[in-house]
């Protein structure tokens, strides 16, 4: 049943990749080979698109990697208030993705959002930053980052735990660590 609903319309799109583009999916097209995918691949679009998205992932990399090993390591350590914390960092990786940035939209808006309130009583910018035209690409990747923060902050925290309840104790039991 799911080679049905996988194989099947996986192997068509295959099929439809090396036919040339038709008026409708039930008349018979001639085969191209590789020439769609070397239309697309030359493409400008795709050069740019393909160059966003890897910006947008070594920028979100190079931010979400430190600061999460960061804050995981911080939550490792035993203060008041550490569990607390630890559920709290659960709420923004439960969101959904569109959520999120709906609210960081809401967070960056120019006439009423709360960051330019928040700057604005604090006398840090006179001017909202929505009007010094901040690139919106650097304002959803604050966003994007500070939510996959979270996530992989949690990620690292797991791995931690189950280090210190699984490697630690074996290791001590066969004498490579001191007890």
């Amino acid at each position: 049943m799911i080679a049905g609903t996988v194989l099947v319309p996986l192997l068509y799109a295959l099929w439809l990749s090396v036919h040339a583009d038709g008026p409708n999916i039930l008349v018979q097209t001639p085969f191209v080979g590789l020439k769609n995918y070397i239309a697309v691949f030359t493409s400008p679009d795709f050069i740019a698109s393909a160059g966003r998205t890897f910006y947008f992932a070594a920028v979100s990399l190079s931010i979400q990697l430190p600061v999460g090993m960061a804050v995981a390591l911080l939550l490792n350590e035993k203060f008041v208030g550490r569990n607390f914390l630890r559920a709290l960092i659960l709420i923004p990786w439960a969101l959904p993705t569109i959520v999120n940035g709906a609210l960081w939209m809401w967070i960056y808006q120019t006439g009423y959002g709360a960051l330019n309130g928040l700057l604005e009583v604090l006398q840090v910018v006179r001017v909202p930053l929505g009007e010094l035209r901040l690139k919106a690409g650097l304002q959803q990747e604050v966003g994007q980052s500070l939510h996959q923060v979270l996530s992989i902050d949690s990620k690292i925290l797991a791995g931690i735990f189950a280090f210190a309840a699984f490697i630690i104790p074996i290791t001590q039991t066969y004498g490579s660590v001191p007890t």
